[in-house]
């Protein structure tokens, strides 16, 4: 009988807590907004790069005419 009230105090108990302090913790960045991020960054960069590839093939083939 005192196992099955202590099992039944644990269990509210559990339910009803709360976090005292979630308030004031420091925020962490989900894994998934920095992986957007990043591949927005390498989107970016890579762009770039082939806009300047396409450039030099395009001067490089005025220069030949």
């Amino acid at each position: 009988m005192y196992r099955l009230a202590l099992f039944l105090l644990m269990s509210v108990h559990l339910l009803l807590a709360a976090p005292v302090n979630a308030s004031s913790g420091t925020t962490v960045p989900e894994p998934s907004d920095l992986a957007l991020f990043i591949l927005g960054l390498l989107g970016v960069i890579l762009g770039r790069e082939v806009a300047i590839r396409y450039k030099r093939r395009d001067k490089d083939h005025d220069n030949k005419l």
